[in-house]
C-alpha cells in the first residue's frame, strides 16, 4: 500500500540533484502541489492538461539542453498510453518522467487498475494516496505562467 501522498511524492522529485530543471506538472492537483512548494518561473502549471502533458515535455527537452522533469499522474498516462512508444522511441536524455498512481479507478474512467508492466525502466513510478489538506491555489494567471516559463526557458 502506498505510504507517499501527492505532495511529499511532488516534494520528493523536486528534491532530485537535477540542476535547475524545467518542471511540468499535468492536472491540477498535481500543479497545486507543486505550486505548494513555492512558484518558480521554471515550473510550468500544465493545470487543464490531460493527455497533452507528454507532448509538450517532449517538444521542450527536445529543443533545450536543459533538464525537463514531467509530473503525471496515473490517469493523464493511460489517457495516452498508446502513445508512449513516441516518446520512448525519441526520449531525450534531458527528459525525466514521474507517473503519480494513486490507485483510484476513476482517475481511469473506472477501469480496472493495472501495472505498468516494463515501463518502470523508461519511467519512475511513485504509488500515492491522496493528501489530507488540499494543496494551496495557484496565485499567478496561465498567462503569467507561460510567460515567465518561457522567459525562463530562453534564458
Amino acid at each position: 500500500m502506498p505510504n507517499l501522498t501527492r505532495s511529499t511524492a511532488i516534494l520528493s522529485i523536486a528534491k532530485l540533484k537535477y540542476d535547475e530543471p524545467l518542471v511540468i506538472a499535468s492536472t491540477w492537483l498535481n500543479s497545486k502541489a507543486l505550486y505548494s512548494l513555492g512558484h518558480r518561473d521554471r515550473f510550468l502549471y500544465n493545470r487543464w492538461a490531460y493527455w497533452e502533458t507528454w507532448i509538450i515535455a517532449l517538444g521542450i527537452a527536445e529543443n533545450t539542453n536543459k533538464e525537463v522533469v514531467v509530473i503525471d499522474w496515473d490517469g493523464s498516462f493511460l489517457a495516452w498510453f498508446a502513445n508512449y512508444p513516441i516518446i520512448l522511441e525519441r526520449k531525450p536524455k534531458n527528459l525525466h518522467y514521474y507517473i503519480l498512481r494513486n490507485w483510484k479507478t476513476q482517475t481511469t474512467w473506472w477501469q480496472p487498475l493495472i501495472q505498468f508492466p516494463k515501463l518502470d525502466k523508461y519511467f519512475t513510478i511513485f504509488d500515492i494516496d491522496e493528501d489530507d489538506r488540499k494543496p494551496q491555489n495557484i496565485e499567478i494567471t496561465i498567462e503569467e505562467n507561460v510567460k515567465s516559463f518561457m522567459e525562463y526557458l530562453k534564458s
